[in-house]
């Protein structure tokens, strides 16, 4: 992930044209993040598994539920995991990830800005749309610029950088 300051830098220098975009544009997690996800959600599971496997061996219930407990915790969050992505449909101009599905028409302003979200302050794509409604897009993708850059070609003036 790159700092705000050289994100701004890096979105200036590294401009796409309107030819270069693919019909449907893919945008997953960063290494970084999907490294530390796996080092959450493989120990939980294998806990969970663990205190199961205990479970079969001593007949105490209270291992059972806590084996239970940490195979839940470790699955919901390998899910969110393998199941985070935004999409970018370039031809129909539509923005989707997950329950959020945004045609690029009904966005009135997007706004590229710095958010402190719990410690750490992170770069954010606010979108707003013709009806108020305000969707907010962290930015832990793999390739930030290429992001921003075909939401800038895609939304062209209504696109705003707050330094």
């Amino acid at each position: 992930m790159l700092l705000y300051k050289n994100l701004l830098k890096e979105l200036d220098e590294n401009l796409l044209e309107e030819k270069s975009l693919k019909e449907v544009e893919k945008f997953g997690l960063s290494g970084v993040k999907k490294l530390t996800a796996y080092s959450i959600a493989i120990p939980l599971i294998s806990i969970g598994l663990f205190q199961i496997y205990s479970f079969t061996l001593s007949h105490k219930w209270y291992i059972f539920v806590i084996g239970l407990i940490f195979l839940a915790i470790g699955l919901k969050h390998l899910k969110n995991l393998l199941v985070y992505g935004i999409r970018i449909y370039t031809e129909s101009g539509r923005i989707k990830s997950g329950k959020l599905d945004i045609m690029v028409k009904d966005v009135e302003e997007a706004t590229l800005k710095e958010m402190k979200i719990g410690k750490k302050v992170l770069p954010i794509l606010k979108l707003l749309t013709n009806e108020k409604r305000q969707f907010i897009i962290i930015l832990l993708m793999s390739n930030q610029v290429r992001f921003l850059n075909v939401i800038k070609i895609l939304l062209k003036d209504k696109f705003k950088i707050e330094k």
